[in-house]
């Protein structure tokens, strides 16, 4: 899925990090989802949300969660004519992808539920266990010190071959020196 929202900046991490919480709290919630159609007016005034630069005829399809821990009030209410979920439950799992910009003020979040997120964090667990083996890793947390020794062996390396090359270049042209043959008093 992906989700289109006016923000100024990137979302950090941390947030995004948190808007996943906050999601997977209330699918696993299962909260029921509740379809009504109602007048375009009646759904403005009872607060359902609305995307900005949609446009809505006279009579809207209205989406309601309703939270049965908060005496029913509803946790979310909003037009929508594509959803076909009974409960929030059925969406399984929620995980963000990606979050970038779209164009001057506006952000995009990618995400994927069920058997996608499912499929997700399995290639992820496949390429963690790729990159263990690759490295040596017996377990996750140590992939960080890996990466980081090797790349510190790639930099002493890369001093070394820039110490070999240039030994190599002033080796060279003392042999070049030394086989120089005067030709008709010129030197070549």
């Amino acid at each position: 899925l992906r989700f289109d929202f006016n923000h100024l900046s990137k979302v950090e991490p941390e947030t995004l990090a948190d808007i996943e919480r906050e999601v997977n709290k209330y699918i696993r919630a299962d909260l029921a989802v509740e379809a009504a159609e109602a007048a375009l007016d009646d759904a403005k005034s009872r607060g359902a949300t609305m995307l900005f630069g949609e446009k809505y005829g006279d009579e809207v399809r209205v989406i309601a969660l309703a939270d049965e821990q908060d005496g029913g009030d509803p946790y979310s209410q909003e037009l929508c004519g594509g959803t076909h979920l009974l409960r929030t439950g059925q969406i399984g799992t929620f995980l963000i992808t990606q979050e970038q910009s779209t164009g001057s003020g506006v952000r995009r979040i990618t995400a994927l539920t069920g058997r996608g997120a499912e499929r997700y964090i399995n290639e992820q667990r496949a390429l963690l266990r790729r990159l263990m083996q690759q490295t040596g890793a017996q377990q996750p947390e140590e992939l960080t010190e890996r990466v980081d020794r090797l790349h510190a062996q790639i930099d002493e390396l890369d001093e070394e071959l820039v110490a070999l090359q240039r030994n190599l270049s002033q080796g060279q042209v003392e042999q070049l020196l030394n086989d120089v043959e005067e030709v008709n008093g010129v030197k070549v």
